[in-house]
């Protein structure tokens, strides 16, 4: 009897101990230690001394403000301090990215014109835009230009269904598309996608006008160009120099079967400042004349402006303020030249006599 109630008595006391234990869980277990050391003892002693009718827990108290008094007596707060709960960061980031989501929602629909409505309508285009960039990028880590392949081809067309499915966000794609992490990457992804669309936009601007241009080059490659050209580049002045590296003047050139060497005479040097015509003006090859007659194959030709309305020559050139004169040879004497041992005898053009 007696021993079945010290039983019940311990059970009463362990739980007292164990409620002041949790009201002091924020100290470390060295500072509980000390308050609640000797507590268990105590109270089975006091419930053993006492033998009146009152029940075991009127006779130990209350546990809460028993825990008041030790905190209070030891200089902690008197009761802990409630402990925050920890949430997952997930669920955290989540709920930041749907209260951005319902801010952002909101301000659009106080625009006029239900512009979300708009924009919403423009995602297909956006989702094909953004497989573009990446294609792009893809491309511009592989090499400096833009391929129109049938092997990029694919590639886009992967990246184009890769980029609308992950939009449309159905099935598999749906469930990894709720994680906080998968939303902020593709938050990352098409932020990133904005900033790279200009710079993708230029590279396939400038690469598109460089094919353009081979293009146009490999077409023109096999075609004959009119009067003098220089590593596939028409001339439009030549300047001889003699044996001695003299500038010559007058210089008559003709194939071996007589016909003149000319330059093409619709042709013009787009910048004239170089032959002392005013800049970004146009500077035109005029001919010397033979009998009357307009020759093109006789170096250097003067330069001169032309009429800049007409696109052509000024026929009052030589009558004209500024007439067309000689241009600068491109330096004042060229190295001189001469035969191999046994070649025939070079005159020198400053004692052949003029005929």
């Amino acid at each position: 009897m007696n021993d079945t109630m010290k039983l019940e008595v311990r059970g009463e006391v362990d739980a007292f101990v164990a409620e002041v234990e949790r009201r002091l869980a924020d100290l470390t277990a060295e500072e509980r230690d000390e308050l609640v050391g000797g507590l268990r003892a105590d109270l089975s002693e006091r419930l053993a001394d006492h033998d009146g009718p009152e029940p075991a827990e009127q006779v130990l108290g209350d546990p809460a403000s028993y825990a008041v008094e030790l905190r209070t007596a030891a200089g902690f707060a008197p009761v802990m301090a409630p402990r925050r709960e920890r949430r997952p960061v997930a669920l955290v980031v989540g709920e930041l990215l749907d209260a951005a989501r319902r801010t952002w929602v909101e301000l659009v629909d106080k625009v006029p014109g239900s512009p979300r409505g708009f924009l919403e309508s423009l995602q297909p285009a956006w989702w094909v835009l953004r497989a573009w960039v990446a294609w792009m990028v893809l491309q511009d880590m592989a090499h400096p230009y833009v391929s129109y392949g049938v092997g990029w081809a694919l590639v886009l067309a992967l990246l184009v269904v890769g980029s609308v499915q992950l939009g449309r966000g159905r099935g598999a794609i749906a469930r990894v598309r709720g994680h906080a992490a998968a939303r902020l990457v593709v938050i990352g992804l098409n932020v990133l996608a904005v900033c790279l669309l200009p710079p993708m936009v230029d590279k396939a601007r400038w690469s598109t006008a460089d094919q353009v241009l081979d293009d146009m080059y490999s077409e023109g490659a096999g075609e004959e160009l009119p009067g003098l050209s220089y590593d596939g580049v028409q001339l439009t002045n030549l300047f001889p120099y003699d044996a001695q590296g003299r500038p010559l003047t007058g210089v008559q050139l003709f194939t071996a079967d007589g016909r003149a060497v000319s330059v093409d005479d619709s042709l013009a040097e787009e910048d004239g400042s170089e032959d002392g015509i005013e800049e970004d003006g146009m500077s035109w090859v005029y001919p010397w004349l033979s009998n009357g007659s307009p020759r093109f194959n006789v170096f250097p030709l003067p330069v001169g402006p032309g009429d800049a309305d007409l696109w052509e020559r000024d026929p009052d050139a030589w009558s004209s303020p500024t007439p067309p004169r000689l241009p600068a040879f491109p330096f004042a004497a060229a190295p001189e030249v001469v035969l191999p041992d046994g070649g025939p005898a070079v005159e020198d053009s400053a004692d052949v006599p003029a005929r």
